[in-house]
Parts: C-alpha cells; structure tokens; sequence
C-alpha cells in the first residue's frame, strides 16, 4: 500500500479475469514514463533489446493501463547475475534477458510472485565489472535478492513519489551488465 493513499485510489477489481487479480488504474502517458540507467562494464559481446515497443502494445491491448507484474525472476549463480525475466498477469508480453554464461545446472533462479495491486518501487544493485547483485523492494514491502555481495551497491535514483516500475531494458553478454528501469509516478498517473 502506497503511504497516504487508501487502496481505491489505487486498485479496482477486474471480475473478468479468472485470476481475480486487482488491476492497477494506472493509465499509461508517454510524458509520464522516466527512466534510470546504471551500468557495469560494457563488452563486445554486451547487448540490450529495447522493451518499449513491446510496453506500448502491452498498453494498447489494456486500453492504456499499464500491465501489472505477474513474476520476477533473478538468474544467479550466488555470486553474479546473469540475467532477469519479468511476466505480466493480463497479456502474454515476457521478457527474458540472459547471458550466454548461464548454466541451469549450476545456477539458481530466484523469483517472486507479485501478489494483486504490488508493484516495484525500489531496485538496487551491486556491480563491478559484472552486475554482482540485484534487490528489488515491492511496495508490499517485499524484498527480492539474487547475486552476491561483490562490487559497489547502488541505488536507483527513481525520481518519483511514489515510483512504480514498469519495465526493464536489460543490457547483456555473459552475465548481466546494466538496468534501465522505466518507471512512472503511480501517484500522478492516473
């Protein structure tokens, strides 16, 4: 729950949906959606797959409401992050950003189920040459880690009230080198 704000200026139930999810009256305006960007290092083989097409069209088929987060996951091998993957409960939009370094048999998957109405508000990762670790805080007050305690801890400078994350722009090789999170104050969009 946002501090200040009762859960019908924030939530109205969706009784169409079989999840009986609450669907966050967020509508989405391209003035309103920021962006935050902190990096590792930058290799050849680093890339990034730019998500806000795939953001608008998620909008689009929700008749401007911004999608709500179903799952995130953290791929990790305890020390560094390879990569994320993030779902949405009302469209089939996913995003899965891994580095080619992953191996599933050695490697962990840390991941959370947002529950109705939780949103990310809070990202911190601890990078060096690599991102070492990332955290997530969810406005329920959940915390997501994945990765190890290398590297310097920073903080995303999210320039909002109330920030709610909307999507990230990943940026990989091996392992994950760099967020983008795009974000909107989930107070002053509706």
């Amino acid at each position: 729950m946002v501090e200040g704000s009762s859960t019908s200026d924030l939530t109205s139930s969706d009784s169409s949906d079989e999840h009986a999810i609450v669907v966050l009256e967020c509508k989405y305006h391209k003035k309103k959606l920021r962006k935050e960007k902190i990096m590792a290092e930058v290799y050849e083989d680093t890339t990034c797959i730019g998500q806000k097409r795939n953001f608008k069209e998620a909008c689009k088929e929700r008749r401007g409401l911004i999608p709500q987060m179903r799952r995130f996951d953290i791929f990790t091998d305890g020390e560094l992050v390879f990569g994320i993957r993030v779902s949405y409960w009302d469209t089939e939009w996913v995003t899965e950003h891994i580095g080619h370094c992953w191996n599933e048999g050695d490697h962990e998957i840390v991941s959370h189920e947002f529950a109705p109405g939780e949103y990310i508000k809070k990202v911190v990762m601890r990078k060096g040459a690599h991102v070492d670790r990332v955290k997530i805080v969810t406005n329920h007050g959940n915390k997501i880690v994945g990765g190890g305690m290398g590297g310097e801890k920073h903080v995303f400078d999210f320039d909002a009230e109330h920030p709610r994350v909307c999507f990230f722009k990943p940026f990989v090789g091996g392992h994950l080198q760099g967020l983008k999170c795009f974000y909107v104050d989930q107070k002053q969009a509706h």
